[in-house]
């Protein structure tokens, strides 16, 4: 990797991912390391990993499931904060930034100042990351198969995905307000675990190492079994029979996160680019690397590294689960995330009759009538209908 010329002093380096670029192993290793970073100059913008709640104010998203809306005071105390940086490098990390419209990029850079911020956005192949990219859908309440998924994205040009995640979507909305020259594209190499950490230490001036990915940053992807199971978590667990919270807490990060926290089956394979989206996804990788490189934009890494085959590369695997499998354990472990999540924390209304039994399981905030329940009566609850399900997948 060849050197890579330091952002100056005062540069407000605004890093939009997008989703599923390698963003989350970053994120954190800035997080866990303000201290360190700070002695040397640099301020990592917000107080936890990365300003969601600041960044959904400002630009108006609807924001993942169960999220509570917040005024555009939050965003204005976050643009205070790194004013208050003065001469200092500062970060400002947030995958949401990928979903601005102009306005939203018009404000930015007028808060942050117009001679001092500096554009830095991800790229990817499209076909290791559009797998990624409904995996991070169902997490947040998709119900919709990868298949027919993967052919909408492709058939419209004007599929969010494009929004967020376009080569030159993405990269052309920021530039017309922010201007080329202050737009860095970086290459994700997947061969390569430390290249991302690597290129923020360059940029900021940091020394080598400092970022270098922490334990538990990574955000491991699941299994196509996995994720089958959220999918049929999230066609039970939907609004208006189910609150938004409770999707966020214990399916997100209960369930999900259980899972997260085994080792794969080798039997249970990773969602993969079906061979049908290969030639549609090549075209388009085709043109828009020409896009990019007639642009100008300063670029880390290399852009051959987007082209997609033609054909899958993917080896086939005998011993492989047939699509739409749910192992036992996936339930096991999916259920135990969901009990973890109801103990851990005061219970929430649920507004839901899931199992038909007539019985609305919370604690009655914010439903004149309903009944409350104990975390332990939550528990068991979700216990005992997880044990069905789990009895449904054998039998299947």
């Amino acid at each position: 990797m060849p050197d890579i010329q330091p952002l100056a002093p005062g540069t407000r380096l605004v890093h939009i991912g997008p989703y599923k670029t390698g963003t989350t192993a970053v994120q954190h290793a800035f997080h866990t390391r303000r201290e360190q970073v700070a002695d040397e100059g640099v301020h990592y913008a917000g107080r936890g990993i990365q300003p969601y709640r600041q960044v959904i104010a400002l630009t108006g998203a609807k924001g993942r499931r169960g999220h509570v809306p917040a005024d555009i005071s939050v965003w204005e105390e976050l643009v205070a904060e790194i004013d208050d940086a003065g001469d200092q490098r500062v970060v400002l990390s947030c995958e949401s930034l990928a979903n601005a419209h102009r306005p939203a990029i018009e404000r930015l850079y007028a808060d942050l100042g117009p001679e001092r911020v500096h554009v830095v956005r991800m790229l990817r192949r499209y076909d290791k990351m559009l797998p990624s990219k409904w995996q991070q859908s169902v997490m947040g309440g998709l119900k919709t198969s990868f298949d027919p998924w993967l052919k909408n994205v492709i058939a419209d040009p004007g599929h969010d995905f494009w929004f967020q995640h376009g080569n030159t979507e993405l990269t052309d909305r920021w530039a017309e307000v922010v201007g080329p020259e202050n737009i860095t594209l970086v290459v994700v190499d997947e061969t390569d675990r430390d290249f991302l950490s690597r290129t923020f230490e360059q940029l900021l001036d940091l020394s080598p190492g400092l970022l270098k990915p922490v334990a538990g940053g990574e955000n491991r992807s699941l299994a196509r079994g996995e994720v089958e199971m959220l999918r049929r978590f999230n066609q039970i667990v939907t609004p208006p029979k189910w609150r938004g919270e409770v999707h966020e807490r214990y399916i997100r990060f209960g369930a999900s996160r259980s899972m997260k926290t085994q080792p794969r089956n080798p039997d249970d394979p990773s969602v993969a680019t079906p061979e049908w989206a290969y030639a549609p996804l090549a075209e388009r990788a085709e043109r828009e690397i020409a896009a990019l490189r007639a642009a100008g934009f300063r670029v880390i890494g290399d852009l051959d590294l987007l082209h997609v085959p033609t054909r899958a590369e993917r080896p086939a695997n005998p011993t492989e689960l047939e699509p739409g499998t749910v192992l036992a354990d996936v339930v096991a472990l999916a259920a135990s995330g969901v009990v973890k999540a109801a103990l851990a924390k005061p219970s929430i209304p649920l507004f839901a009759d899931p199992d038909g039994s007539g019985q609305a399981l919370g604690d009655g905030a914010g439903r004149r009538g309903a009944p409350s329940y104990s975390r332990r009566e939550i528990a068991r609850v979700l216990g005992r209908r997880a044990v069905r399900k789990l009895k449904g997948v054998r039998r299947g």
